[in-house]
């Protein structure tokens, strides 16, 4: 097939260095040679330039033609891969460049030619030619040419200029000038442009002419002329041509063309930022030099913006004009064109306006609660800018996450990044953000993300296996809370693990189940998760026993020399779980052989062995290599002799033990034998032999420390009641097997959470068995388990789960229960048993019941004979009838009342007290309860509280109520009468002050009688309270009042004690003032620190004793009386805060007596040994008479009462106690001297005053009271000497004395 040849013309430049040689070849036939082609012809072009001097450049145009069209591109892509310079083979001459000009393609008869990039043609060819397609803008790319004659394209002139015109037509605009496909638009640009050559192409280097496009105003032809630069009179003579050209044609407007212009001129972008979003406000400026214009154009991709507002200003020699675009849309972008056109001066400048979008993209709705930054939110640019924001705030959800936002420097994006601690995913799951990304300019974009919190991935650690008795502890690596759930391996069980078992931190959470509840039961998978996220870890238990459950045979045993023994140790159930055993003495370690549960191994004794004691214990090994040791199987070397036991091997008169399942069979534990006359026989009060089924049982329950047990607890105490039914003959009689089921039904009772009636059943079955008569004698050696008995009953009970009326009847116990479900009124049950034993508990309102609450009430037949009583040295209570329980399953109930009538059992007895049983101090009390009648054979009682009640009755008559009466008597009146004589001795004292006190030592006396009667009102005041407040707790029924009066009580007791106290300090300050005085005479104490020692003493001492005595004691109610304001003197150590004190001051206070009196007796130094026997003994007596009472030496009658019961020696001792005040009053100011002249001085009986003073003198029988313990002022114990020689003179007050504290040889001290 024939293909029409290819032209392809090539502009080759070379250097030649010209030589002899070169000067004469042919430069074509070299080059022809360097391509190896054929050419059609070649022409040396015009010596273009020296390079320098010896150097010479040539261009030269090469026309090579071939058939294929593959060559072309093959030719092209073979220059452009050449590396220049290229040596030519003479070395002198080197091509410096190729390049490819012209291309022609022979298309049918002509020849098409165009011209490379760079290239073009020249004017002439063009006009000389036609187009190759005339549709297209650049029409002398390509040209048909008829004659292949050696067309060539010329390279572009980098000279050239390009100048901007605008030719202005008088003709309407039309729609089609904006559209170059339109044919209006081809036809007025054809016509355009052929004049535009024809006017244009003399210039020099005239390189193109052609239209950019129209416009309006009217319409205007803007062209562009691509020529050298000429001068403004050469364009204007082409502009001339152009312009008479075309009127021709078109009818123009005066100026026709307008010079355009691009210097002088800016369009740029006013904004703050030049990122342009979609959204935002953007000012386009127009800025010309020029002082003045015509008319202004805007245009957006060549369209005319005339509609658009826009603002033109001129100013200091600049014309500006400003576009505003107010929300810039995707419509908005393109290229903006500001002409200002002055006269025949058009300006113009250009703007490319690009708007970015704005994405909002969610990155991440999940976040880890680990304290992970993770980004949710990213605000996202659709170009290269960073200049958006992001802001964001919480709108739901309680926690406000950490968060932060930050610059993506590989997408530019804005992103929001938060994190989440463990705390927030306890908080809650998810929280949302509102979030907005704008710019500067007023662009923006909004949205809301909700994000999930939850844990990252879990991951738990530990041990896949674990021994018995070892403790579970797992890791579940994460940061959020998560809870755990466990699933037995036999799927009997699915639940949640108590959170007291695990601890969440910020880290992780740690699982540890404590070993000593870790059995079998705890073998399955742990789950530990968060959410949705999860992770579990399957763990298996290996049996372990603990040592107590290690069966050893023998345990304690004799052996002989040369003696075979054998050693076994057993587990009680999975066998499969052990593995091995070994045997561990002192000076070896023996392999044993497993025989099922069981391991043995026989040691042999040598037969030259030393007898020396033998221990060994057995090692037990289990699946995981744990082991476990068995206690010690301990042995005695004994010699042979006859009187030895066999079988085992025995000294006479000593004891072994042994497994209790040796001789008996059903039983387990050790059991104690003696070799007595060479028989083993049982010593049964050291044996701890118990049912083995119990023993088992017992096993069980351990076992219920596990997750879900709880289901097996029915089925247990079943098999409780069974085993006890079964061995009820045994188990009566052995008080090891009562405490063992006490413990079992002490155990269930606390693990169970809800009992049904069936399972009461069963529990009460077993009761039945324990308390039945013929175990009586044996709870009498175990008595205290009979409270721990009556407390499980009491709390299993208030577990029950029920909705009607049922009734459990045993031999020995009733039980009945209700619901207070608002239909009945009041509740009453009659129990009656076969010992003829009856009771009955009566509700009369039961809506102080809380509704629907639970009412078991149970009656127990034979419990009066196994609780233990509170029988004191002087009186011997008894239990006289049924014991009865009244239990409800709420405690948040109104005050009520609750009857409870007796039939006595021993009629003999009398004195009954109600009572219930105290399970915290588990003894009988009677607070709460009151006997409201009794007979010979019934009593009723009234209680205020739910428990277990019984009655208290003695054989003897009881306290004589009488005589307490009395005595409550004596003691109101007396402390009136003491209340009366205080509050006047205080009268007294507060008229007479200045007249008895100027002296220090009658100063100190007086101050210390104020305060002692002071302190003893007080103290009066608050034990009238504190009876007051006693009666009330005695008459009080509802709790809440109780409560009330309870707490006042405390506070009296407090201030009762304290000013009780203060009292017998000031009693010990008036002695020791009295001791120092009449022993340090010629010491002496300023009247300040004689003051501060006496209230620190009287005040502050009384003070600490009693808040460390309420601090101390009061926490555990061992502070105050039950039934009385004070403090309390049985099982406490508070009664002696008050005792000690109180006979400490009295044993001080009669030692500063004993020497007062010896003072008195003691003749002076100088005196003559005359003494008056009878006078002496009589100031003795007088001064017992004063100081007795003032020191409180009447409380020493106290002490008798402690020990003694008798009526007379308590009578006595409240008589003269109560009374106390009235003798302060007596013998501290009516019978002092001094105060009574004073108060005669005060109210004017100067007269009777003087004669009184006179007679002192004369005769003390004219005194008023010369008969009487004051004749001779006794009170006036260190008086100046008297008349008498060798002895004190206690009459003389020496009133002529001064008042001046400064110390003489004598001293009135009482005065």
């Amino acid at each position: 097939m024939y293909l029409p040849p290819l032209f392809v013309l090539l502009l080759l430049s070379s250097f030649v260095t010209p030589t002899e040689e070169t000067l004469q070849f042919e430069l074509p036939s070299i080059l022809t040679s360097f391509f190896g082609i054929g050419n059609n012809g070649s022409s040396l072009s015009r010596h273009k330039r020296a390079a320098s001097a010896s150097i010479k450049e040539y261009s030269v145009d090469i026309e090579v033609s071939f058939q294929d069209p593959i060559l072309q591109s093959a030719i092209k892509t073979l220059i452009a891969n050449l590396s220049f310079p290229i040596n030519l083979t003479d070395s002198a001459t080197s091509i410096q460049r190729i390049n490819v000009t012209t291309v022609c393609n022979q298309v049918g008869d002509n020849l098409q030619c165009a011209c490379e990039e760079g290239f073009i043609w020249a004017p002439s060819i063009c006009n000389a030619n036609t187009p190759c397609d005339v549709s297209t803008k650049d029409s002398c790319n390509c040209i048909n040419v008829t004659v292949n004659n050696g067309l060539y394209c010329k390279a572009k002139d980098a000279s050239n200029v390009k100048k901007s015109f605008s030719l202005q037509i008088e003709q309407e605009f039309i729609e089609d000038l904006k559209d170059s496909s339109t044919p209006a638009y081809k036809n007025l640009t054809n016509l355009v442009e052929t004049q535009l050559f024809i006017s244009y192409n003399t210039l020099p280097g005239f390189e193109s002419a052609e239209v950019t496009g129209f416009r309006k105003g009217s319409v205007l032809a803007d062209y562009t002329i691509v020529a050298e630069a000429v001068t403004d009179a050469t364009m204007q003579e082409a502009n001339d041509r152009f312009t008479a050209n075309i009127k021709n044609n078109l009818t123009l407007v005066d100026p026709a063309i307008v010079a355009e212009h691009r210097e002088n001129i800016t369009l740029s972008n006013s904004s703050p930022s030049t990122d342009v979003f979609v959204g935002d406000r953007v000012t386009l400026s127009c800025d010309v030099i020029i002082s003045s214009y015509t008319v202004v154009y805007w245009y957006l991709n060549e369209k005319d913006l005339a509609n658009t507002s826009y603002r033109t200003t001129v100013s200091s020699g600049i014309v500006k004009s400003t576009l505003t675009i107010p929300n810039v849309a995707s419509t908005d972008e393109g290229t903006y064109k500001c002409i200002v056109v002055l006269n025949t001066d058009s300006y113009l400048a250009e703007y490319n306006l690009t708007a970015q979008n704005i994405a909002m993209n969610t990155l991440n709705t999940n976040v880890p609660c680990d304290s992970t930054n993770v980004s949710i939110v990213g605000c996202c640019p659709s170009g290269q800018s960073d200049a958006l924001q992001l802001t964001c705030q919480n709108i739901s959800g309680n926690y406000n996450t950490l968060k932060s936002t930050y610059l993506d420097p590989g997408t530019l994006c804005r992103v929001l990044s938060i994190s989440a601690t463990l705390e927030h995913c306890v908080s809650e799951l998810f929280s949302t953000y509102s979030c907005t990304c704008f710019s500067r300019n007023g662009a923006s974009k909004s949205g809301t993300v909700t994000v999930n919190y939850g844990p990252p991935s879990l991951q738990i650690s530990g041990n896949d296996n674990v021994s018995q008795g070892d403790p579970i502890e797992l890791v579940c690596a994460t940061g959020a809370s998560i809870r755990w759930t466990f699933t037995r391996s036999d799927g009997s069980f699915s639940g949640s693990v108590q959170t007291g078992y695990y601890n969440n931190t910020k880290e992780n959470s740690t699982l540890i189940i404590p070993g000593n509840v870790i059995n079998l039961n705890w073998d399955g998978t742990f789950l530990c998760s968060s959410g949705q996220t999860k992770a579990q870890k399957k763990i298996t238990v290996i049996s372990l026993l603990p040592t107590d459950q290690i069966s050893t045979e023998p345990i304690t045993f004799f052996y002989t020399c040369g003696q075979a023994r054998s050693f076994n140790c057993c587990v009680q159930n999975n066998e499969d779980h052990y593995t091995r055993a070994e045997l561990i003495t002192s000076s070896s370690t023996i392999s044993m052989t497993k025989n099922g549960l069981c391991f043995s191994v026989t040691h042999s004794f040598s037969n030259s062995c030393t007898l020396d004691p033998f221990d060994a214990g057995c090692r037990i090994f289990n699946k995981l290599n744990a082991t476990r040791t068995s206690r010690n199987m301990t042995g005695r070397g004994i010699p042979v002799e006859d009187n030895n036991c066999k079988d085992p091997t025995g000294l006479s008169g000593s004891k072994i033990q042994i497994s209790c399942t040796t001789l008996h069979p059903t039983k387990t534990g050790t059991l104690t034998l003696m070799c007595t006359k060479k028989i083993w026989s049982e010593v049964e009060s050291e044996s701890t032999c118990v049912s083995l089924a119990l023993s088992r049982l017992s096993v069980e329950i351990q076992e219920l420390t596990s997750p879900g047990s709880e289901f097996k607890i029915p089925g247990i105490l079943l098999n409780i009641s069974i085993a006890a039914f079964n061995e009820s003959a045994t188990i009566t009689n052995s008080s090891n097997d009562i405490k063992n089921i006490v413990d079992l039904l002490t155990k269930v009772g606390e693990l169970a959470q809800t009992v049904e009636v069936q399972t009461m059943q069963d529990f009460l079955n077993t009761v039945d068995v324990v308390v039945d008569n013929s175990s009586i004698n044996t709870w009498r050696t175990i008595s205290n388990e009979s409270d721990r008995l009556l407390s499980s009953v009491e709390t299993f009970a208030r577990k029950l789960n029920f909705t009607t009326r049922f009734d459990i009847n045993n031999t020995n116990l009733r039980l009945v229960g209700i619901i207070a479900d608002g239909r009945d009124k009041s509740f009453g049950e009659l129990f009656r048993f076969t010992n003829n034993l009856t009771g009955n508990v009566f509700i009369s309102d039961l809506s102080t019941i809380k509704l629907n609450t639970s009412i078991v009430s149970i009656g127990y037949s034979t419990l009066k004979d196994i609780l233990p009583l509170n029988n004191s040295s002087d009186r011997d209570e008894t239990l006289n009838g049924l014991v009865m329980a009244v239990i409800a399953n709420r405690t948040e109930n109104k005050p009520f009342k609750l009857s409870l009538d007796y039939k006595i059992s021993n009629t003999t007895l009398t004195n009954a007290s109600c009572v219930f049983w105290d399970i915290h101090t588990r003894k009988w009390n009677d607070f709460g309860c009151r006997r409201l009648s009794s007979t010979d054979t019934d009593v009723s009682c009234e209680c205020d509280h739910l428990t277990s009640f019984s009655i208290l009755m003695s054989p003897d008559s009881g306290p004589n109520l009488r005589d307490d009466q009395v005595l409550a008597y004596i003691t109101y009146i007396g402390v009136g009468i003491s209340i009366l004589s205080l509050v006047i001795c205080i009268g007294i004292e507060a008229t007479v002050w200045k007249s008895v006190t100027k002296n220090k030592t009658s100063y100190m006396r007086h101050v210390c009688i104020v305060n002692i009667a002071v302190s003893l009102l007080i103290a009066d005041i608050w034990f009238i309270v504190g009876a007051a407040l006693a009666d009330m707790i005695t008459n009080a029924a509802a709790n809440a009042v109780l409560t009330s009066i309870r707490n006042a009580c405390v506070a009296v007791t407090f201030f009762t004690h304290l000013f009780y106290l203060s009292v017998f300090f000031w009693m010990l300050t008036m002695a020791l003032i009295l001791f120092y005085r009449l022993v340090y005479v010629f010491h002496d104490l300023s009247k300040t620190v004689m003051m501060s020692i006496s209230f620190v003493l009287g005040y502050g001492c009384p003070l600490v004793i009693s808040v460390i005595t309420v601090a101390v004691t009061q926490p555990s109610e061992k502070y105050r009386s039950e039934y009385a304001c004070w403090l309390i003197s049985k099982d406490t150590l508070a009664f002696l805060a008050f005792i000690v004190p109180a006979f400490v001051i009295l044993f001080v206070n009669i030692i500063i007596l004993c020497v007062v009196l010896r003072k008195l007796c003691r003749p002076a130094i100088g005196d003559k040994q005359k003494k008056d026997e009878a006078e002496t003994l009589k100031h003795i007596a007088k001064c017992i008479v004063i100081l007795t009472p003032l020191l409180g030496l009447t409380w020493g009658l106290g002490i008798g009462t402690m020990f003694s019961k008798e009526k007379s020696i308590h009578g006595i001792f409240a008589a003269v106690n109560s009374l106390q005040g009235f003798f302060i009053l007596l013998f501290g100011c009516l019978l002092d001297k001094k105060v009574r002249e004073a108060l005669f001085n005060k109210f004017s009986f100067s007269r009777f005053s003087s004669q009184q003073t006179k007679s002192t003198n004369i005769s003390s029988s004219d005194s008023p009271f010369s008969k009487t313990v004051m004749s001779r002022g006794v009170l006036n114990l260190f008086a100046k000497k008297g008349e008498k020689k060798g002895s004190y003179n206690i009459n003389s007050a020496q009133e002529s004395s001064s008042s001046s504290d400064i110390p003489s040889n004598s001293y009135s001290l009482l005065q």
